[in-house]
């Protein structure tokens, strides 16, 4: 979706945060306006596995002959970002290859899978043996029976540092935040009434959820439980911004225009939360 923004093909989308710093770095000039969920993320593995919890699945994976092939929907997708840095803390080698840099075989092969929807049929054929994504698809794949969830990301190590995790965002391009933002401010009403409301009416949020995803009722009862639906952006997110920030800077994301800055600098370039506060402040709700 930042593709299509920085394209001028859209003027404002909903996407990750991550995906759209990284546009941002190569020169695109968006800015994040306002959060939309936090965490959601899980690994789920095939049926069948012997496993219920990260400690578990650590240890399968550490006692079996061969590596565990481990399925994600991108590079930049959260998911795959907490999953590797977990498999770090835990002294676990993996990669794209059976054998590694040093010439060692690893113990993970991570896949990736071009798109969330390439889980299910991946993980029914025994393409991979887990998946890490995010809501709806660990419910959809729990409720057809073809794996089971057994941790949610954001209790992976180092915890609690990716509790709270931020997920998608509103952004918008800089012409369309220049020439219309009152149109913009309208519409963030509007999405933040539709957080405020998920929150006060969860059933109403389960019908939308079923006819947006087209999933059966049980689906989204499930995956919109797992999901924190929020739209201010407060200190909380902010820090959640600033872990986020910091891991794209140690893990060499930042290539161009954010390399090396500070975490501080990178917020000022990627922020641009004027509008989201007014529309707050209009709609009568604390903003920072």
């Amino acid at each position: 979706m930042p593709a299509a923004l920085e394209q001028g093909h859209i003027e404002v989308c909903l996407g990750g945060l991550a995906h759209t710093a990284k546009f941002i770095d190569k020169g695109a000039p968006l800015k994040v306006l306002l959060p939309l969920n936090n965490d959601g993320d899980a690994l789920v593995v095939k049926k069948g596995m012997p496993v219920g919890s990260w400690k578990e699945f650590v240890q399968y994976v550490k006692g079996s002959p061969r590596p565990i092939r481990v399925g994600y929907k991108a590079p930049m997708a959260v998911a795959y970002m907490i999953f590797i840095r977990a498999l770090d803390e835990e002294g676990i080698r993996y990669g794209q290859e059976p054998t590694g840099p040093d010439g060692r075989p690893v113990q993970v092969i991570t896949v990736n899978l071009h798109g969330l929807k390439n889980a299910l049929p991946s993980l029914e054929a025994g393409v991979v043996d887990a998946v890490v994504v995010n809501e709806p698809m660990v419910s959809i794949l729990e409720h057809k029976g073809v794996g089971k969830k057994v941790a949610d990301l954001a209790e992976l190590p180092p915890y609690p540092k990716w509790k709270g995790h931020p997920c998608c965002v509103v952004a918008a391009n800089e012409k369309a935040l220049k020439e219309k933002p009152g149109i913009i401010k309208s519409l963030l009403k509007a999405i933040i009434a539709g957080s405020e409301l998920i929150k006060k009416n969860l059933d109403l949020a389960f019908k939308a959820e079923a006819r947006w995803t087209k999933t059966p009722p049980e689906v989204g009862r499930k995956s919109i439980l797992n999901v924190d639906y929020i739209s201010r952006p407060d200190k909380k997110w902010l820090k959640g911004v600033r872990t986020w920030v910091e891991l794209m800077q140690s893990s060499g994301h930042f290539k161009k225009t954010l390399k090396g800055k500070a975490p501080d600098e990178v917020e000022k370039e990627i922020l641009d939360l004027k509008l989201a506060n007014e529309a707050m402040k209009e709609l009568s709700l604390k903003a920072l």
